[in-house]
C-alpha cells in the first residue's frame, strides 16, 4: 500500500495476498525486508483504508473498527498534548486544576499502551475499564518484579 514512517522507522504497508480470498494487512519493518520480487500486479487503495492510514498514529494500528478511549493528561504534561496533538485526539475539556481530558479511537490498544507507560504518573485511563484493568495489571507486575 506505501511506506510509513513510525516513530523513527521506515515499514512497508500491505495486504498479503498469498490466500486467494482473505487479504491479510502486515506491516514489515523496512529494513527486513530482502529478495523483493516485481509481480506486476496492480491495486488501488480505497478511500476507506487511505482514511484509515491517516488516522495511524503508531505502527500498532490495524485497518479494523476503532474504539474510543478516554484519558485524562495531568497539567504537567498538558503542554505536549496540546503543541502535537494525536491523530483523532479531541479535548474534551479543560479542568479547574489545569488537567485536560482527551478521547481518541484506537484499533489495538499498543497503540496507546507505551504512551501511557511513558508518561505515568501523568496520564490515567478513564474508559474503557478494561484497558485501565491491563494498565494497572501491567505497572502492578512491574513494581511487584522489582520490589
Amino acid at each position: 500500500l506505501k511506506l510509513a514512517f513510525f516513530e523513527g522507522f521506515w515499514y512497508l504497508l500491505g495486504f498479503d495476498i498469498s490466500q486467494s480470498s482473505n487479504k491479510t494487512f502486515k506491516k514489515f519493518y523496512l529494513k527486513d525486508i530482502v529478495q523483493i520480487v516485481r509481480l506486476g500486479i496492480f491495486f488501488e487503495i480505497t478511500a476507506n483504508i487511505e482514511q484509515k492510514l491517516e488516522k495511524a498514529n503508531n505502527v500498532w494500528f490495524s485497518l479494523e473498527n476503532p474504539y474510543p478511549i478516554q484519558l485524562l493528561i495531568d497539567k504537567e504534561v498538558v503542554k505536549y498534548f496540546l503543541l502535537k496533538p494525536l491523530k483523532g485526539q479531541q479535548n474534551l475539556g479543560t479542568n479547574p486544576d489545569g488537567s485536560l481530558e482527551i478521547t481518541l479511537n484506537i484499533t489495538n490498544q499498543m497503540e496507546i499502551i507505551p504512551l501511557i507507560l511513558y508518561y505515568i504518573p501523568h496520564i490515567k485511563v478513564l474508559e474503557p475499564q478494561h484497558l485501565r484493568e491491563y494498565i494497572k495489571k501491567i505497572v502492578q507486575q512491574y513494581l511487584s518484579e522489582i520490589s
